[in-house]
């Protein structure tokens, strides 16, 4: 959704709900007294109180005259009663990671931690990652608080560090507006959507494909212990037997399949970010599908602000996928890091999601080897 509509809060008054501290990532709380500007109701009384005068000056009408000036002075009165909402405390919480398109409930609260009764405020949280969410705050007494559930859709996939919260009051006569700027709210993780699977080759069976044999486990001694029953005879480890003088037999390596090292470009104009978002939900879906088949894959990015992802937990994985950016420019340099660490070899992929990223790679990777190349915007559907 592009907007929420608003919603009215009703006020709390116990004290038992334990209220975000100044530590929680997404609670704010405001110290400044908020900028105050005119609305578009202060031209009504200036352009009246000068007509009056006008006209009481043409007419040396002393009724008009007590009238503008009455009407002057309700400028000033609105002036001196203009709102203060300074000590309001927000905090916005919700899911902390959620899928794109996910609806989602947000918890809007505010409190009143100031010394006077806080003036009614309409608190509004914009987001990149969810557009944006009005609550309607009535008057609050020192202490006093209130809380109002948003439902929101994330509508986008992506991480936002911060978002903007503010409070904006224009009580008791409208003349005025103040807006408090809260500390920003966040952070806020949208992961992609996960889409349809692809079979990215792991690099244990490219490297059988390759002509490297897999090694034995029997023949890769993890470790040594004393022998048991059951063992067999020929995993007895005679030399240390004979030094130990006991019956000593090798723990064999577990097999274990091989890194797949995984580098994604990251890269679309506006035309085909729609397509490049189904492709990053099919490269994450893929990727899962080869942590689930036992490989540990390594990630890596052109971005140069997206650090690489060696081994974690899936839940990792799609945080990573998440902080993809489809605007940043992709690093030259990254190509040449992600062939170091064997992106060219077996079990190395590189994986594309827009033919902006094709059109990039083909130019930056012209003097080197051939790489093994998934295009995902076409894979995809994207």
């Amino acid at each position: 959704m592009s907007a929420t509509p608003p919603r009215r809060s009703s006020p709390e008054s116990s004290r038992r709900r334990r209220f975000p501290s100044a530590a929680d990532p997404m609670a704010a709380r405001g110290t400044e007294p908020g900028r105050i500007r005119p609305t578009r109701r202060l031209a009504v009384p200036i352009a009246g109180s000068l007509l009056l005068a006008l006209l009481a000056v043409a007419t040396d009408d002393i009724w008009l005259q007590l009238l503008a000036v009455l009407v002057a002075a309700s400028i000033l009165a609105g002036w001196v009663a203009r709102p203060r909402p300074a000590g309001l405390r927000a905090s916005v919480t919700g899911p902390g990671r959620v899928a794109a398109g996910a609806t989602v409930v947000h918890v809007v609260e505010v409190r009143n931690d100031g010394p006077v009764t806080s003036p009614p405020v309409e608190v509004v949280h914009r987001s990149r990652l969810y557009g944006v969410a009005t609550v309607f705050v009535p008057a609050l007494p020192p202490g006093g608080r209130a809380r109002a559930e948003v439902s929101r859709t994330a509508l986008r996939r992506g991480i936002e560090r911060h978002s903007e919260l503010v409070a904006r009051a224009t009580a008791p006569f409208g003349l005025f507006s103040a807006t408090l700027e809260l500390p920003p709210a966040g952070p806020l993780v949208v992961h992609p959507r996960l889409g349809r699977s692809v079979p990215l080759q792991s690099q244990q069976r490219a490297g059988t494909a390759a002509g490297s044999a897999p090694s034995s486990p029997s023949t890769q001694p993890h470790s040594l212990r004393e022998w048991r029953y059951g063992d067999p005879m020929r995993r007895v480890h005679w030399r240390s037997t004979a030094r130990r003088g006991q019956l000593v037999v090798v723990e064999p390596e577990r097999p274990s399949a091989r890194d797949a090292v995984v580098l994604v470009v990251a890269y679309a104009d506006a035309a085909a970010a729609a397509g490049a978002e189904d492709a990053i939900a099919g490269l994450a879906a893929s990727v899962l599908r080869l942590r689930a088949d036992g490989v540990e894959v390594v990630l890596l990015s052109t971005q140069p602000d997206l650090a690489d992802l060696e081994g974690g937990t899936d839940l990792d994985v799609l945080d990573w996928f998440a902080g993809l950016r489809l605007d940043a420019m992709p690093d030259p340099a990254a190509l040449q890091r992600a062939l170091r660490r064997g992106v060219g070899g077996p079990g190395g992929v590189v994986a594309v999601v827009s033919p902006t990223a094709r059109h990039w790679l083909r130019s930056v990777g012209a003097g080197t080897p051939p790489l093994p190349v998934v295009e995902f915007c076409d894979v995809t559907g994207g």
